[in-house]
């Protein structure tokens, strides 16, 4: 199954389902007129065991992937601090 997401600088990550149905742009407008800020990064997320993998980037917002997304998700959603780059 294959995610969407976009990283929003002070509400943090933001996933669904990429059905094709929702664009990257929607999800932002929505998150941006709750929350002050700007988003980060953008793309998609595979999980590999229990480990997500984030890449691509957004046509939409025109963002990428950011290459530290990965690991960051991955600690919260385990519950540990992230590593080191």
């Amino acid at each position: 199954m294959k995610w969407k997401y976009i990283r929003h600088n002070s509400a943090g990550f933001f996933l669904w389902h990429a059905d094709g149905l929702v664009l990257h742009s929607q999800i932002a407008q929505a998150v941006q007129d709750q929350r002050r800020g700007h988003i980060v990064s953008a793309g998609f997320v595979n999980f590999h065991s229990v480990l997500a993998q984030c890449h691509g980037d957004s046509a939409s917002l025109r963002v990428s992937a950011d290459p530290g997304d990965g690991r960051l998700l991955n600690a919260l959603l385990t519950g540990t601090k992230p590593g080191p780059t």
